[in-house]
């Protein structure tokens, strides 16, 4: 009798067991899909940095740093999809930054500079005397450059001698295209790359997600512009951006349906 009554309480409870662990592992299997979203979204923020900074450097050197790495945490809200809080840090410009135009001009005169050297042994006599006195005006507003020793003795070789003795020109290195925008407004900047690398990764990885066709796929992006050091008294630019697809639309996509441009104009986005 024990025997029977012990066997059937195994048969009873071995469906429950194999149930549980079933059911447990679907959860950690979720939780990993999560968080390697997480991940994703971590390393589009990353890169629209990089996208940014790289620009800001073309015009001058440590001209910016981010404040903090970007933090990500991922949900699944029952009856609505997934959601991701994405914690944006701000970009700190340097010091140096309001004398970018200042840099600009400086550059722009040497590049010139280099071009009238470069003329002056192709010119006229006549046409020479001219492009000197514009060389001269232009080593006035240039910082002094390091002297040249001439060949054959330790005399230097000034502005005037490249009239009869001009060195081969350099070719300038190339040059970082940078938007417009990053001049006139570094922070408008940084918002509009953070928020295109976040569109571009929810749509491009939410694959593994299994959101449904009724679901949303939702980030919400907050970072701050900090106070600018050159301002005592300013206060802290706070913004959020939301983002959102539907699961249909993502369906859609990942089946070849969408371009990544036309998926890309079915994100609804706001800003507050």
């Amino acid at each position: 009798m024990r025997t029977a009554v012990a066997a059937l309480v195994v048969v009873a409870v071995a469906p429950v067991a194999a149930q549980a662990p079933r059911g447990d592992a679907d959860q950690i299997r979720a939780r990993q899909r999560l968080s390697m979203m997480e991940g994703v979204l971590e390393r589009a923020v990353r890169n629209g940095a990089d996208n940014l900074l790289r620009q800001m450097e073309a015009l001058l050197p440590d001209a910016a740093m981010l404040t903090g790495p970007p933090r990500v945490r991922g949900f699944r809200l029952e009856g609505y999809g997934l959601f991701f809080d994405v914690e944006v840090p701000g970009v700190q410009l340097s010091v140096a930054w309001p004398l970018r135009a200042l840099i600009n001009d400086t550059r722009a005169a040497s590049a010139l500079l280099g071009d009238l050297k470069t003329l002056l042994v192709r010119v006229s006599p006549q046409e020479r005397d001219a492009l000197m006195q514009v060389v001269r005006q232009l080593e006035m507003t240039l910082p002094p450059a390091p002297p040249t020793v001439a060949r054959g003795g330790g005399a230097t070789l000034s502005a005037a001698a490249l009239a009869g003795d001009a060195a081969p020109p350099v070719p300038p290195p190339p040059v970082t295209p940078v938007d417009p925008d990053v001049l006139d407004d570094p922070y408008t900047a940084w918002r509009r790359e953070v928020k295109n690398a976040l569109v571009e990764a929810m749509l491009e990885n939410s694959g593994p997600l299994e959101i449904r066709a009724d679901e949303w796929l939702t980030v919400a992006a907050q970072g701050s512009a900090p106070q600018d050091p050159l301002m005592p008294g300013g206060s802290a630019d706070s913004t959020t951006v939301y983002l959102r697809v539907k699961g249909s639309d993502l369906a859609e996509f990942h089946a070849r349906g969408l371009t990544l441009a036309e998926a890309a104009a079915r994100v609804e986005i706001r800003e507050y």
